[in-house]
């Protein structure tokens, strides 16, 4: 009995030992400063210490700093965290741009000259509303919800059960006091705390608007002392308080106006700060592997300080502790239940629509495809912002819920492009945007110059059903201006107008959205085109112009998709369009004063006309992309009156901004096939070096007689070329580009043989609204 009794005594004495070794092991916690790509070394600090097996028991941050926190807080090790910040696609997050495989082509307008668009906030003020945001924060802000979303559901919304307890900090501009989150949606507290302001759009909790935990305090040490009070605190900082406010600088003092100095040293225990010194810059996350590597080897060389510190027993198995917490993880995400706040009823029934959309064969949706529907709501015209939480059910299965902000409904579009040549451009649109169980869209916009003049307005109903779709009532005109100069000549013509082509459109369209990437579109419509030119090269002031006038019906059908990523210039992304037309009109003819043909009316010329054409680019090395357009035509229609007039109707081919500015007469045919590519090297962020080379093969090209009339070449015999090199720098406003191009053109018409070479400097956007069949 002694015996039994000495051995539960001994144990007890065994277990008193243990627990007071655990409960006496020393604990150290981590400090994560904010800054931006800089704060990307916090990563090298962790791995540094990994590797030593130094224990991390707490992690306070603020800012940049946070993700990092909370992604090791989540389980992620710091090399999963370095694959991640290093790849294209966290660059691509933090340039706010959907992922191209969820660009969602449906509600797509077709690009216009928009360079300054206001927004109004429908009251009885008409107030302007300034954008608050630079970069779209909702790309990042799915990536954050999936990565964190499990690991916040397991710790129960409680960061204290996370791998290691977690606190970040995030600025309450409500009370003007920093506001500590401790709990809730994990995603949520590290998007509060990292929403730089005018770089992301704020969120709202609890009531109250959130933004950078760097405004009030960028290095949390405090928190830390006072919510953890480890034995030993390491700081990880690479940032400091902005200089004094100068007198002469109002940036400086709406810095000092806005945030609160902040203390970079550690008060409450033993502890140090790493500074790694790096200084690429808030935004330069294209350096992150080298903030990664600064980290690390900054820490390093404070390892045998930290571990003289600690207990030679006090290490850990950092790999063993994160398996551990991983294994518990729900790993398969999937969607029960949605929710919608933020909107009207009628509004969240519009937008439930689209985020629950799946086959009925399904009862939940998996995290892919939820994404999927978060960025199509995104992408419509109606929704100003979405953020996303989920929430785990008693099923093991989450709520997705999306905080969504309407769009303004009145908006006011400038825009337009300025040129070295007189094709300079104006541009003034208005839009209304209306949603309820339907959307209801209205635009109306104008071009003015002389060289492009045009007005259009449409009104478009779109449903959110299984198979979205849209009915549009739409009305345009336009009106061009060949001018014979090519000199650099900003407002003057040296000669007469050789062309101008006047047209109008009435008529209804209906589009289908096909999966993401295509739309199914088809239209009928009445239409009137009025050209007036000249039938000979050599004419002077005095001499009058021929005028053919055309009127009929035209109807087609297309599929097209667009997913390049500039309205000019782009270099990723693909564009296709297959396209059917039937042309049926009148032909009505007055002859000027360079004409040897008679008056005619009513001639009828009908036909039906095939477009494809396919536009991709590839990526060749980080700096390099190579684009590759083809393009082929067929048409059966026939001569109209004269031979000016029958190029003027035929299709043509113009691939690059200042081709859209010339006639080019050579390069219009009945039939044809075309194409070219394009190489784009991109030194830095914002500049282009473009260089393009395109074929234009008719298959008969049209020959001018001596009596005006029109005839075919043999098949294949000609052919023509476009040279084409540009220096593009993108601007926040728009693209600022300097081309020199040259043109292999054999024109009977017009003077544009006579200077093959042109230059071009432009700012803005050369586009037009859309054309009668061409």
């Amino acid at each position: 009995m002694r015996t039994g009794f000495g051995k539960i005594i001994l144990f007890l004495l065994i277990t008193l030992m243990l627990t007071n070794a655990h409960v006496s092991a020393q604990k150290v916690g981590l400090v994560l400063s904010g800054g931006g790509a800089d704060a990307l070394a916090h990563i090298g600090v962790i791995k540094a210490l990994e590797e030593h097996h130094i224990p991390i028991d707490y992690i306070t941050a603020t800012s940049m700093g946070a993700l990092v926190g909370a992604l090791y807080a989540s389980g992620q090790s710091p090399a999963e965290m370095e694959v991640f910040f290093t790849s294209r696609t966290f660059l691509d997050y933090a340039s706010g741009r959907i992922p191209n495989e969820y660009i969602y082509f449906f509600p797509n307008e077709k690009s216009d000259a928009t360079i300054i668009p206001v927004r109004f906030k429908r009251d009885s003020t008409l107030r302007t509303m300034l954008p608050s945001r630079i970069v779209s924060a909702e790309p990042s802000d799915f990536s954050m919800m999936a990565t964190l979303g499990p690991a916040g559901a397991l710790s129960n919304y409680d960061f204290d059960n996370l791998m290691l307890p977690f606190r970040c900090v995030a600025a309450d501009i409500t009370t003007k006091t920093d506001h500590i989150f401790r709990s809730g949606n994990l995603n949520t507290a590290v998007r509060s705390s990292l929403t730089y302001p005018l770089f992301f759009r704020p969120i709202e909790v609890d009531g109250k608007l959130m933004y950078d935990g760097g405004i009030y305090n960028n290095f949390p040490s405090d928190v830390m002392c006072n919510e953890f009070n480890p034995d030993i605190v390491i700081g990880s900082n690479v940032s400091e308080n902005s200089p004094p406010p100068d007198p002469e600088d109002l940036f400086s003092q709406l810095i000092s106006i806005v945030t609160k100095p902040s203390k970079y040293e550690i008060d409450c225990e033993q502890g140090m700060v790493i500074e790694p010194g790096n200084d690429f810059g808030t935004f330069a996350f294209e350096k992150a592997e080298e903030c990664i590597d600064s980290g690390y080897a900054t820490t390093l060389t404070k390892i045998d300080t930290i571990l003289s510190w600690l207990d030679a027993d006090n290490r850990i198995d950092h790999d063993e502790r994160r398996e551990k917490f991983i294994r518990k993880r729900n790993k398969k995400v999937e969607f029960s239940q949605f929710a919608i706040t933020g909107l009207t009823e009628r509004q969240s029934e519009y937008a439930l629509s689209i985020i629950e959309r799946r086959k009925k064969t399904e009862s939940t949706l998996s995290l892919e495809k939820a994404k999927r529907n978060y960025f199509r709501l995104f992408q419509e015209k109606y929704v100003n912002s979405v953020f996303p939480e989920m929430r785990i059910r008693e099923d093991s299965t989450y709520e997705f819920r999306i905080h969504a902000s309407p769009r303004r409904s009145l908006e006011v579009d400038i825009g337009g492009n300025l040129a070295s040549r007189p094709v300079s451009t104006g541009f003034l649109a208005l839009s209304y945007s209306h949603l309820g169980r339907v959307g209801f869209h209205t635009r109306a916009n104008v071009y003015f110059g002389r060289f492009y003049r045009s007005g259009s307005a449409n009104f478009k109903f779109e449903f959110p059903t299984k198979l979205p779709f849209y009915i549009r009532p739409l009305f345009t005109v336009n009106s061009w201006n060949w001018f014979e100069s090519r000199t650099a000549n900003l407002f003057i013509e040296n000669k007469p107008n050789f062309i101008i082509e006047q047209e109008w459109l009435t008529g209804l369209d209906f589009g289908i959205g096909i999966g993401n990437k295509l739309r199914w579109r088809n239209g009928v419509y009445y239409f009137q085109q009025r050209n007036y030119y000249y039938q000979e090269k050599d004419f002077s002031p005095s001499d009058t112009t021929d005028e053919s006038n055309y009127m009929g019906l035209t109807i087609e059908t297309l599929i097209e998709g667009n997913d390049l990523n500039r309205r000019q210039y782009p270099y990723q992304g693909r564009k296709v369009l297959l396209k059917a037309t039937f042309v049926g009109g009148e032909e009505d003819y007055s002859p000027g004063s360079t004409s040897t043909t008679e008056k005619k009316r009513g001639i009828e010329n009908s036909f039906f006309m095939l477009r494809a054409s396919y536009d991709q680019y590839f990526r060749l090395s980080q700096k390099l992309r190579m684009g590759v357009l083809a393009e082929g035509v067929y048409s059966s229609q026939i001569f109209f009156n004269n031979y000016t007039a029958t190029v003027i109707q035929a299709p043509y081919f113009k691939p690059t901004p200042d081709s859209r500015t010339l006639f080019l007469e050579s390069f219009h045919a009945n039939q044809f096939l075309a194409g070219g590519v394009k190489f784009v090297y991109k030194p830095f962020r914002n500049f282009q070096f473009r260089s393009e080379f395109y074929v234009f093969q008719p298959y008969q090209a049209f020959v001018r007689n001596e009596d005006q009339s029109t005839s075919l070449d043999d098949p294949w015999k000609s052919r023509y070329t476009i040279l084409s090199g540009t220096v593009v720098y993108e601007s926040f406003l728009g693209p600022l580009s300097f081309s020199v191009n040259y043109y292999y053109d054999n024109p009977d018409i017009s003077l544009e043989d006579e200077e093959p070479v042109t230059f071009l400097l432009n700012f803005g956007y050369i586009l037009f609204n859309r054309r009668v069949y061409r």
